[in-house]
């Protein structure tokens, strides 16, 4: 392989192991929803009624991961900070629970889980810390998110995706909870190349952009998709 497409496979794996292994993408503006890595603190604003906003944190654990968040509410206003795992249910954390503070929380399950915060009094600005204690193996090797499993073809040209099974979107309209397949990755592909002013960087254009690594995207089913 010449040296040209050697450095286009590796941008492809470096730029599709990011969209699926959970390294944050940029926003224009925020919609409720924000990707963190566990350490991180995180400040946001309730503006509306109490019970009318709900803001959710995403984040990555890999097993056997115990989670700590604490939170510092506006002057009279009162949370209720709920913890859901991948499946988008709530991890029963009442004895974890210390004031405003949740403490050494054992994740059931690795995967993408969520913090929910809401307000059911007062308006303003809050500010969430978290922390976890992971297994002692735990060596922050790449571990699929959303893909279950990859491989690269042996030309190093093509990257192929196996999409972890059972994972779920926003339970929110218009997703409602359906479950996620390589149809919108594609989508998301295609989105991406059609609006962002960026996509010269990644997506293949014989004229415009012909040293950007990816010429295509596609799904030869719902759990697969080729790069």
């Amino acid at each position: 392989m010449d040296r040209t497409g050697r450095a286009r496979s590796r941008c492809l794996v470096a730029l599709l192991l990011s969209c699926l292994i959970g390294i944050p993408a940029a926003r224009a503006a925020w919609d409720g929803t924000q990707q963190i890595e566990l350490g991180d603190g995180v400040s946001a604003t309730f503006a509306g009624a109490p019970q009318t906003e709900t803001h959710l944190f995403t984040f990555y654990a890999p097993d056997d991961t115990k989670l700590t968040v604490s939170w510092k509410a506006a002057k009279g206003q009162t949370l209720v900070v709920t913890v859901l795992d991948p499946q988008l249910q709530p991890v029963d954390a009442a004895s974890f629970l210390k004031g405003k503070k949740i403490k050494k929380l054992p994740l059931p399950a690795r995967g993408r889980h969520t913090i929910q915060v809401q307000t059911t009094a007062g308006t303003g600005r809050y500010t969430l810390a978290t922390d976890a204690k992971y297994p002692k193996e735990y060596d922050n090797s790449f571990e699929g998110d959303m893909a279950e499993s990859w491989e690269i073809s042996p030309d190093h040209l093509t990257l192929t995706f196996k999409l972890r099974q059972g994972v779920k979107w926003d339970s929110r309209a218009p997703t409602n909870g359906r479950l996620w397949d390589s149809q919108d990755v594609v989508k998301s592909w295609e989105k991406f190349t059609a609006v962002n002013p960026g996509k010269s960087s990644y997506a293949y254009d014989a004229t415009s952009a012909p040293t950007a690594p990816i010429l295509s995207l596609t799904a030869p089913d719902n759990r697969t998709h080729q790069s």
